[in-house]
């Protein structure tokens, strides 16, 4: 996959049915790791990205809310549970910087994003034990994002961070990994959780049966 081809990927991901259910398993998948981890970076979703941010407690606007618990996905983390996780999001702050802030005041950034306001309104920096990865497509362990670099630098600065990347099933492709790509430790889709340990062989829990029965 070159990178002419991220649009067709990005359609792709766009076009996948029941995301609502989808985005829901990822995140009963996620669950185990957010009870282990006491500062979660997660990213703000764009572009038909995977979106499991009101299943764990809250909504976003323009500021964190609370999530009303319309469908009863916000259970999924008691709120003692939720308030005890430092939760921070990326904010882009050169062509070549990414860094993460706190989870509470937040404006529309880079490229259009929503983002922490960061240093100019007194936010400190984060560096989370557990990243959430987005992609555009994923391949044994590696990913294809946007094409700018962001996360790559990040996570090979910060080697020490549980590295997640979440993603629909539909999004598994074929593809070389550049020189520069940061292999994921674990990748987490709506009837898998991959697991990649380092310089190991990578380990699979599926949900074929389940996957089978459901039609997902």
């Amino acid at each position: 996959m070159d990178t002419m081809n991220r649009k067709l990927w990005i359609q792709k991901r766009k076009q996948i049915a029941n995301k609502q259910e989808r985005n829901f398993r990822i995140a009963c998948r996620l669950l185990p790791f957010f009870k282990q981890y006491p500062s979660i970076g997660i990213y703000l979703p764009i572009l038909g990205e995977v979106d499991v941010l009101e299943h764990f407690g809250f909504q976003l606007s323009n500021q964190l809310k609370d999530q009303k618990d319309l469908y009863g996905f916000s259970k999924l983390l008691s709120k003692q549970q939720f308030e005890a996780i430092q939760w921070s999001a990326p904010k882009v702050e050169s062509e070549t910087t990414m860094r993460f802030y706190p989870l509470d005041q937040l404006e529309i950034g880079a490229f259009g994003i929503l983002e922490p306001k960061g240093l100019k309104s007194g936010q400190k920096e984060v560096v989370p034990s557990l990243i959430v990865v987005p992609l555009v497509a994923f391949c044994d362990g590696y990913r294809k994002g946007y094409g700018k670099g962001y996360y790559d630098r990040y996570l090979q600065k910060h080697p020490n961070c549980l590295r997640i990347g979440v993603a629909f099933d539909k999004q598994e492709a074929s593809f070389v990994p550049e020189a520069w790509d940061q292999r994921l430790d674990v990748i987490i889709t709506e009837t898998r959780v991959l697991h990649y340990p380092r310089n190991s062989e990578t380990i699979n829990d599926e949900d074929e049966q389940e996957t089978k029965k459901e039609g997902l």
